[in-house]
C-alpha cells in the first residue's frame, strides 16, 4: 500500500510537472491527446497478438489516477502504446524463431554497430560475453550473420527488417482508419511535444 500511495504520489507530481510545459497550442495538444487514446483503446481490443503480457502495465499505469492536464493524458496514452508495442515486437520475433537474447545480438549486428565480437559484447551488459559469443555462433548456424565478419547475411537483414515489418503491421492494424490518415500531423505534434518536454 506504502509503495502504491509513493508511486501516486509521483503520477501527480508529473501531472503537475507536465502542466507547466507549453508544447502545443491548446486545442491541438486535446486533439492529440484524443487520438493518441483512441489507438490506445482499439488496441486494448486488438485480436493480435494473441499474448499480450505487456499491456497490462499500460492499463495498470491509469489504474486509480485521472490525468489532471493535456499532456499527462497524452504521456498516459503514450505510455500504453508502448506496452502494447513491445507485445508486437515480442510476438514478432518469437514469430520468427528468435529469444529476446539472440534477438538483441541480432539487432546489434544489423545496425552495424560492432566490429568485433571484443567489441559487441560490452554493449549487451545484461548478458555475459560467453552468452553473446554463443548467440553469434547460433546466428552464424542459422545463416543469418556472415562467418567471417560480424555483419548480417542477405538473409539475416531479412528477417530483421521482416520482424519490424511485422512489428508495424501488428501494431498499426487496430488503429481506426481515420487516425491513419492523420499520422503526419500526429508525427509532428509529437515531436514538438518531445522537444518542449526534453
Amino acid at each position: 500500500q506504502r509503495g502504491r500511495e509513493l508511486a501516486l504520489q509521483l503520477r501527480k507530481a508529473s501531472d503537475e510537472h507536465l502542466g507547466t510545459v507549453a508544447a502545443l497550442p491548446p486545442d491541438e495538444a486535446r486533439r492529440l491527446g484524443e487520438l493518441l487514446e483512441r489507438a490506445f483503446q482499439a488496441a486494448t481490443r486488438a485480436a493480435e497478438p494473441a499474448v499480450k503480457d505487456r499491456l497490462p502495465l499500460g492499463l495498470g499505469f491509469r489504474r486509480g489516477h485521472t490525468p489532471s492536464t493535456v499532456l499527462a493524458a497524452i504521456d498516459q496514452a503514450i505510455y500504453g502504446l508502448w506496452m502494447f508495442r513491445d507485445d508486437c515486437h515480442i510476438a514478432a520475433w518469437r514469430g520468427a524463431g528468435l529469444d529476446g537474447p539472440t534477438l538483441d545480438v541480432l539487432t546489434r549486428i544489423w545496425r552495424e554497430q560492432p566490429g568485433s565480437l571484443d567489441e559487441l559484447a560490452p554493449t549487451l551488459l545484461q548478458q555475459r560475453p560467453l552468452d553473446v559469443g554463443a548467440a553469434v555462433a547460433r546466428l552464424r548456424a542459422d545463416g543469418l550473420v556472415e562467418r567471417d565478419a560480424l555483419r548480417v547475411t542477405e538473409r539475416g537483414r531479412a528477417m530483421r527488417e521482416g520482424i519490424e515489418a511485422e512489428t508495424d503491421r501488428l501494431f498499426f492494424t487496430p488503429w481506426p482508419e481515420d487516425l491513419g490518415s492523420e499520422g503526419a500531423w500526429i508525427r509532428q505534434r509529437l515531436e514538438q511535444v518531445v522537444a518542449s518536454v526534453s
